[in-house]
């Protein structure tokens, strides 16, 4: 998954080394997420995108982002993130959520493609793999 080198943030830094315009949009106990406004495009697959982008900190280290884009580059982006994962870890279904999204976890990074809206979609790199929802 090399085109996680091309996103603007490094997943595992902390919130103290990142001097970023940001706005807190929700805070909890162990997790602060910000909406980053000093990136409004990034370069995936040589090509520019325009994103909002927001950023979730899990204990004072970014954990996970979520770049909104556009729906119109959904089946480009889908398409370049399957030719540069391995064949055997191509996005699919995910098998622990009920919510219609795509998921791959290769490296230790997991992608997901997020359903929004008639609009937009939100592409997902995360530390975190999806994990199987507790249902009582």
């Amino acid at each position: 998954m090399d085109f996680i080198r091309s996103l603007p943030y490094v997943l595992g830094t902390s919130f103290e080394e990142n001097n970023l315009d940001l706005e807190l949009i929700r805070e909890l106990s162990l997790t602060k997420a910000f909406r980053s406004f000093r990136y409004s495009e990034i370069f995936l697959f040589d090509r520019f995108f325009e994103s909002e982008c927001y950023l979730y900190f899990i204990r004072g280290d970014l954990s996970y982002c979520d770049y909104r884009l556009n729906k119109i580059y959904l089946h480009y982006i889908l398409d370049s993130i399957n030719l540069s994962l391995p064949h055997n870890k191509l996005l699919e279904n995910d098998p622990y959520s009920n919510e219609l999204k795509l998921y791959a976890y290769a490296n230790g990074i997991a992608v997901y493609i997020l359903r929004q809206t008639s609009t937009c979609f939100t592409l997902r790199i995360s530390q975190i793999p999806s994990l199987p929802r507790i249902t009582n």
